[in-house]
């Protein structure tokens, strides 16, 4: 399995793709690009493609279950597998079975620092195409292309922010001041959990008070939940130990959740094949 994050669905249509089309022609394909999980960022999407779960009830992970069965396992570069190692090297005696490698991803970057509909993002496709192309020729030099299967997908879709849309907390403060320490998460979900002697219902009245009242900036984009209001289509309530007390997000293309909106949203359905 091959993750290309933030590969946006229709990505692969922007330049030629010689040697993904390769792989669609031998294979199949999510003809509308694959849905994410909420919340649609990196992290929560690949659990989920190695669990199965939705976020709020992620389980032991694919390599773990490798490793209860006596197997070899090895990730690289994931929470949770921190540890320091000197070089690349694995003694053959060692060598895992599975083996999950997370490299700084350069058609994300490519998004994320020009935007999706930049000319540039063609030039990160045509990159992750050269790539696959170099993965199929060393398949084929060891001859065993035919007996690999390979998955190439994205875990999310992107959208480009709009400034119009920005809402600064600290607008909110002649109706509840909202102490950094609450902030969890801030980017694209804002994650809010007050200290035990506040009333996280009495912080989301007021913030709901201060966001309808017309006199914050952009306001109106920022749509704050308890836990328990979440629409039942986020599958984002229930677990007490995994998620905050408040949720809040934008409407798309916002600071605060852009990515929230509608995760079935072309924009952030992302390719699979």
């Amino acid at each position: 399995m091959i993750s290309c994050d933030g590969f946006r669905f229709e990505y692969q249509f922007k330049t030629p793709t010689p040697n993904i089309d390769r792989l669609l022609t031998s294979g199949t394909e999510a003809h509308r690009g694959l849905v994410p999980v909420f919340p649609t960022l990196t992290l929560p999407n690949h659990y989920s493609l190695a669990t199965g779960l939705y976020p709020v009830s992620h389980g032991i992970p694919l390599w773990l279950t490798v490793t209860n069965h006596g197997l070899k396992a090895a990730a690289y570069y994931w929470p949770g597998s921190e540890a320091k190692k000197g070089n690349w090297t694995c003694p053959p005696k060692l060598c895992p079975k599975f083996v999950y490698n997370n490299l700084t991803s350069f058609e994300e970057r490519m998004s994320k620092a020009y935007g999706p509909d930049d000319p540039r993002i063609s030039d990160a496709v045509a990159h992750v195409d050269r790539t696959i192309g170099r993965l199929i020729q060393g398949l084929e030099k060891k001859g065993i292309f035919n007996d690999v299967h390979i998955i190439l997908l994205g875990d999310h879709g992107m959208v480009g922010l709009c400034d119009n849309k920005v809402v600064y907390l600290e607008d909110l403060a002649p109706w509840v001041a909202i102490p950094e320490s609450w902030v969890q998460t801030h980017t694209p979900l804002l994650t809010i959990r007050p200290t035990t002697n506040v009333s996280s219902a009495d912080v989301v009245a007021k913030m709901k008070l201060g966001l309808s009242s017309g006199r914050v900036e952009n306001g109106e984009y920022l749509k704050v939940y308890l836990r328990e209001e979440l629409p039942d289509r986020f599958v984002y309530k229930g677990n007490d130990l995994r998620l905050g007390d408040s949720d809040s997000r934008t409407s798309g293309g916002g600071v605060y959740g852009g990515a929230e909106e509608n995760r079935e949203a072309s924009v952030w359905r992302a390719t699979w094949l």
